[in-house]
């Protein structure tokens, strides 16, 4: 099980995928990490995942690893790899607790790469991505499908492994105000599912693929593995336990860690798991069609639809 913190909304780049929607200027409080993760580690946690924003812009960055660390705990971390040199530290200081290096790339070329996030991103990403790679680190890239890059899949497999990564990730935009024109719709997400699948058996005994919850996720009841294992415990930068680290904005809010204890909002988040499987099991058996059944959108729109009916619009 992990330990999933978004320690920071605040980035360099505005990509056009974002699911943050651009939310800046709040830092995960160093104090109340160190709170948690003993009680995290209680409950058979074992390691933690880093992500935002971008992480690196937290200003107690290394504090926090020393944190996690000095818990005896392993970690991991999402970048956008703009700042190679602030990672630097990870090698030098921690290797031996560091269990993967994530990072965003977005196409296969510079053009689409940066069309998405930024001018001058991709190169400083792959620079980041061979450094983590030569140094022996589990190093992984995950791709965001969506209308404008969904051509190279094939070109991105051909990519990674020409970089000699441990794997890539596909997962997809979601859909939120500010992203809506380059969001797949069902039959262009299926259409990638089956590309992918289609490709497995001619790169799988060469690198690693995964095809995450977002893009697909199977029919019937099942759900990704975060909801199915409870594998994954995400704290969003104003110190929610929120329902999931894909969830749109801010996220759905479980509770605060400054009112209440991090075992009991787990006890919380268990028992909202269990509401959105009969719902969803309810919708199967009365034979409903609903937008996104299949992807983060069911899980999205049936909190956001919960948020409006019980306290209005919200404000952004």
């Amino acid at each position: 099980m992990r330990l999933h913190l978004d320690i920071t909304n605040n980035c360099n780049l505005r990509c056009k995928t974002c699911i943050r929607e651009y939310r800046h200027g709040v830092n995960l409080d160093p104090t109340l990490i160190a709170s948690i993760i003993p009680q995290a580690k209680k409950i058979g946690l074992i390691d933690v995942s880093f992500t935002g924003g971008e992480p690196a812009l937290h200003p107690y960055f290394e504090k926090i690893i020393d944190t996690v660390v000095n818990q005896n705990m392993k970690f991991s971390f999402i970048s956008n790899g703009f700042f190679l040199d602030k990672y630097k530290f990870l090698i030098e200081k921690y290797k031996n607790y560091l269990t993967a290096a994530n990072f965003s790339l977005d196409g296969s070329t510079k053009n689409i790469h940066d069309k998405i996030r930024q001018e001058g991103s991709f190169n400083r990403v792959l620079k980041s991505i061979r450094y983590f790679q030569s140094n022996n680190i589990n190093t992984f890239i995950t791709m965001t499908l969506n209308k404008l890059n969904m051509h190279q899949i094939k070109e991105m497999l051909d990519l990674a492994l020409s970089l000699k990564v441990r794997g890539l990730k596909f997962t997809t935009a979601i859909e939120t105000a500010f992203n809506s024109k380059i969001v797949l719709n069902t039959r262009q997400r299926l259409k990638c599912f089956l590309y992918i699948n289609e490709l497995f058996p001619l790169y799988s005994d060469r690198i690693n693929i995964y095809i995450t919850h977002a893009l697909y996720t199977k029919g019937g009841i099942n759900f990704c593995s975060r909801m199915n294992e409870l594998s994954t415990m995400t704290i969003n930068p104003k110190g929610n336990m929120t329902f999931c680290c894909d969830t749109v904005g801010d996220g759905y809010i479980i509770g605060s860690l400054y009112k209440e204890s991090f075992i009991s909002l787990f006890d919380k988040y268990i028992n909202e798991v269990y509401k959105l499987k009969r719902e969803r099991l309810n919708i199967i058996i009365q034979e409903k069609k609903i937008k996104g059944f299949n992807t983060c959108e069911f899980c999205n729109l049936y909190y956001r639809e919960k948020y409006l009916k019980n306290v209005g619009k919200p404000t952004r």
